[in-house]
């Protein structure tokens, strides 16, 4: 189906266009921002302020050097001594103050007091100083505000470029809210530690040098020896492959964060100017690289945020540059083993080579090797969500998850694919994705992602809907215009759980033939559905019918309440069994229907009444056609959750067991090597004898 012929094709929904834009560094950019108007709005409104305030400084302290008699403020005497480092001892200054200060002292300090005290008072006014951390005069505001005020367009060009390479990965990694708190503590303790130590001084700390040592810090410390992009959340470089040292990188910004420090000296007259703020610089670095190895240790960091992707730096230099097409004709010409070692090699260095990945995927689902291709996939979909193809990341999740369905994408991603997944596949491949999140809940959903679960499960999944409102509701942090929509969900719910009961999951016996539960064929598409036969009987329960020896038909099953059997049939929509009408019912392993072994569960229900006996009818559910773990949601995997169930339509029904018990063994399902076995050693004659009793 093309998208123009889908509801919703046509254009992104504002749900959709808000994900994209979460996905994007908005505090990162947003800092950037304030900065830059901050630097404009000082410039264009403050510029001549400040040039009048350097000149009455200037006044101030060149009176003060002609007339040594005048009392000089403490605040002064910085800018004086950068005129005249001398000042203090000079003893000519010394010898006329002493000889002419009672005469003529009076009248100099009448005209220099109003001299320094407007050169000082116009100089505090201005954002360098009032929004800049000075130690000796600290407001509790500065410590955040002065962030925002750089002294120079040099310093400004440098933070704002160090900023938007080491802000982004570390959003990301922490998520925005935690991102932000970081920025603002950093900050904030590194000008305390400043204004500690420097507590006499009267010289402003201005700009977000410290951050960007932080975030050095943080990066060494969070990604040591691993491989980083810092420029990975641009779209333009979507197709450029960097990936740094995360040391690299971090010394890159600590260099640059020091070079920026020393570009916003000279704002200010001489020794009233900006620190260059080396404590400052030090403390941030040092609570950078704790706050990120508190993040990790803590569980907030897992919580609130989306790790990027990192690779390990390479054991060995690669002698040759890797060709795809020499990969491509070694397959061709029957080098199978040699093309895909090398493939391997490539896509696990990076996964953005889309061709080589999906060759590799192909190749190792052939081999038996697929776990070995999951990673790789996962990073696929990563790529193409970041590049914005998410029908293409679509497609390779549904290849993935047919394949590996234990395979597990971030929550926060899946989400964004599933009305897409529901847009192409249909609610049944969605309800799959709702499933996959669901199971990460133990791991710690963050409450706006059940949130979100909630609201899209609500309509295709409504058992998942309740469980993920029922979370979210457990969730101290869920925001008070949420909660009472998640109240609506859960008691909608229970209302309709009176209707149709929960099955509960059961523990089942270790099982030989299904090791690798979650890896069968469960949901892919199978052969095409068999005939079935007797349309008087069959029809009178919304079964079609067609002739067939077997009186067969095929079905999905949909629920179970204490009366009857909800299923669906393809082709004819919904129906239900009277449970009072099963004979038996047993579950066996096929192989030969598929890629792997598919689980054939077969009812056998009673014939239509009439004169004479009639033969049972057979109503068939594959594994291949459905997932089990929509009807028992909390079940292990969907193997357990399709051994509960049919336990449970067992129970209800005190139907016989099908299997006979010599068949089962040590295992709870036999297997059989095809269908023909199957049917001619066990169905047919269970039902002949059926039949017959």
């Amino acid at each position: 189906m093309r998208m123009a012929d889908k509801p919703g094709g046509m254009a992104a929904s504002p749900t959709d266009l808000w994900r994209r834009v979460r996905d994007l560094p908005i505090v990162s950019l947003g800092l950037a921002a304030i900065f830059l108007v901050t630097f404009l709005v000082i410039q264009v409104g403050y510029s001549a302020r400040l040039g009048v305030a350097r000149l009455e400084v200037s006044e101030a302290v060149e009176y003060a050097i002609e007339n040594p008699v005048v009392d000089v403020p403490e605040r002064l005497l910085p800018a004086i001594r950068a005129v005249l480092p001398t000042f203090d001892s000079n003893e000519m200054f010394s010898f006329l103050k002493k000889g002419r200060g009672a005469k003529t002292g009076a009248r100099h300090q009448a005209r220099f007091d109003p001299m320094v005290q407007v050169a000082l008072a116009r100089l505090d006014s201005h954002p360098f100083r009032s929004l800049g951390v000075v130690p000796a005069s600290p407001f509790a505001g500065d410590f955040v505000t002065h962030l925002a005020v750089h002294p120079s367009a040099a310093q400004l060009a440098v933070v704002v470029v160090l900023l938007l390479a080491l802000g982004p990965l570390m959003e990301r990694t922490w998520g925005h809210g935690l991102f932000a708190a970081m920025v603002m503590a950093i900050a904030a303790g590194s000008a305390g530690v400043f204004t500690l130590v420097h507590s006499g001084s009267d010289r402003p700390l201005l700009g977000a040098q410290a951050v960007l040592v932080g975030l050095s810090a943080a990066i060494a410390a969070r990604f040591a020896r691993e491989r980083v992009g810092p420029l990975e959340w641009l779209p333009a470089a979507a197709s450029v492959e960097l990936r740094l040292p995360a040391w690299a990188l971090a010394g890159t910004g600590a260099i640059g964060a020091v070079a920026a420090a020393a570009l916003g000296r000279g704002a200010l007259p001489g020794g009233l100017d900006v620190v260059y703020g080396v404590t400052a610089l030090a403390s941030g670095a040092v609570l950078g690289g704790l706050g990120a190895l508190g993040l990790v240790r803590s569980g907030l960091e897992a919580r609130f945020g989306a790790p990027p992707r990192v690779d390990a730096p390479p054991r060995r230099v690669r002698s040759a540059r890797f060709d795809f097409d020499e990969v491509r004709a070694l397959r061709a010409a029957g080098h199978a083993d040699e093309a895909f070692e090398r493939l391997g090699a490539e896509v696990e260095r990076s996964a953005r080579h889309r061709d080589a990945v999906m060759m590799f995927f192909e190749m190792a689902v052939e081999r038996d090797a697929v776990d070995r291709a999951v990673p790789v996939m996962l990073q696929l979909v990563r790529e193409e969500m970041r590049r914005g193809a998410v029908e293409v990341a679509v497609s390779h999740w549904r290849s993935l998850s047919e394949s590996a369905p234990g395979a597990r994408l971030e929550p926060a991603l899946l989400l964004r694919l599933i009305p897409v997944i529901r847009q192409e596949d249909g609610d049944e491949q969605a309800v799959v994705a709702i499933q996959q999140v669901l199971a990460q809940s133990a791991k710690g959903l963050a409450t706006p992602q059940l949130v979100d679960l909630t609201r899209i499960a609500r309509e295709i999944d409504p058992d998942a809907a309740v469980e993920a409102a029922r979370l979210a509701l457990a969730a101290d942090d869920l925001r008070r215009e949420h909660r009472q929509e998640m109240v609506d969900v859960v008691e909608r719910g229970e209302e309709k759980e009176d209707a149709i009961p929960v099955v509960a999951p059961q523990k089942l016996p270790a099982n030989p033939f299904y090791e690798e539960q979650d890896r069968s064929a469960f949901g892919e598409a199978g052969r095409d559905l068999g005939e079935i036969s007797d349309p008087a009987h069959l029809e009178s329960m919304g079964l079609p019918v067609v002739a067939d020896a077997l009186r067969l038909t095929h079905a999905r099953p949909l629920g179970i309440d204490a009366e009857s059997l909800s299923i669906d049939v393809e082709g004819r929509g919904a129906a239900r069994l009277p449970i009072a009408s099963l004979l038996a019912i047993g579950s066996v392993g096929v192989q030969g229907l598929g890629p792997r072994p598919v689980v054939i569960t077969d009812l056998v229900i009673e014939g239509p009444r009439g004169e004479g006996p009639a033969a049972p009818q057979v109503v068939r559910f594959r594994s291949d056609r459905y997932d089990p773990r929509r009807l028992v949601p909390r079940a292990e995997s969907a193997l357990a959750a399709l051994q509960t169930f049919v336990s449970e339509i067992g129970r209800r029904a005190g139907a016989e067991a099908l299997v006979p018990a010599d068949r089962v063994g040590s295992a709870p399902i036999a297997m059989f090597g095809s269908l023909e076995a199957y049917e001619s050693e066990l169905l047919r004659p269970a039902v002949e004898r059926i039949a017959r009793s």
